[in-house]
């Protein structure tokens, strides 16, 4: 929070805890499959993630996907673009690892995604 990092990141992170646990599976919505980073993956057998940490995205940034708790409409983002300075940056506002991401982990097209999410970070695609 408040460090040259957030300053370039595509959502704002709040000062306390924003940690969302979400033992039940949180719902997850992709809302442009067509942007390179998401293209061609089967969005629609992407597995529950155990918790999120809450933002709020940064106005010239564009959102691809968000997330929810079971039952609740309020939507916060999960992945999130955005051209800084002569780069790019991307937010995944979940877990890559055990704790909250165990099912992603386990998904068969994990490494596709971060194959592709790393590529367009450094603009090879």
């Amino acid at each position: 929070h408040e460090s040259p990092v957030e300053e370039a990141l595509p959502v704002e992170f709040s000062s306390g805890d924003d940690r969302i646990e979400t033992p039940e599976g949180a719902m997850v919505k992709i809302l442009n499959p067509d942007h390179i980073v998401m293209k061609d993956i089967p969005w629609q057998t992407f597995p529950p993630l155990l918790g999120y940490n809450r933002a709020k995205l940064s106005p010239d940034s564009t959102l691809l996907a968000t997330i929810s708790r079971a039952g609740r409409k309020e939507e916060d983002p999960l992945i999130a673009v955005r051209e800084y300075g002569k780069g790019r940056t991307m937010v995944f506002a979940s877990d890559t690892t055990p704790h909250w991401g165990v099912n992603f982990m386990k998904w068969a097209h994990y490494q596709t995604f971060w194959l592709r999410a790393i590529k367009w970070l450094a603009k090879k695609i």
